[in-house]
Order: C-alpha cells, then structure tokens, then sequence
C-alpha cells in the first residue's frame, strides 16, 4: 500500500505547470523523517575549533533525508524489470 502511495506521488503531476516536463524524480519522501534539529552544525565546528576541518567528520543525518534501508530498498522499486532482463536471451536487449 505504501508502494503505490510513493509510486502515485512520484507520477502525479498535479503541482505541474501543464508545459512542464514530467521527470519522474520524487516530489515527496516516501515517510516522514526524524527530526535532526537537535545536531547543530555550529556546535559541531565550535567542538573542533583549531582543528583540521577537513578532517573532521559531519553526522551524516545532516545531508541524509532518507534512512539506509529507504535508499538500498529503493534500489528494489524497478525488481520487475530485472526480472523481464533475467528472461531475455540478447544482451544489447537485456540492457
């Protein structure tokens, strides 16, 4: 249910202008995220003054929208294609 929920965000095209073109990206994430306003950035490099900031490693919660098992599960969401490639016999076809 959710599947089809993500699949019928990704493809409604309400929100378009009707000369826009539909790209298929996602328009919303397909569950809610934590809440990551308690890591501050700023605490973060006031924590490392005088260090290397190079060197210093930022929780990855700040970049990353999505959980680890969102993004490899995403990597899923076309399994029926793989499965139509598994059955064809030419590879210039099957890529």
């Amino acid at each position: 249910a959710a599947n089809m929920k993500y699949r019928a965000s990704v493809s409604s095209t309400n929100d378009l202008p009707s000369n826009a073109q539909v790209t298929g990206r996602r328009t919303v994430l397909p569950a809610h995220s934590k809440d990551n306003s308690h890591i501050g950035i700023l605490t973060i490099l006031y924590n490392n003054i005088g260090k290397d900031l190079s060197r210093v490693s930022m929780p990855v919660a700040l970049n990353e929208p999505l959980s680890l098992l969102q993004r490899v599960s995403e990597e899923l969401e076309y399994s029926e294609l793989l499965d139509i490639a598994n059955h064809t016999d030419d590879p210039f076809e099957r890529m």
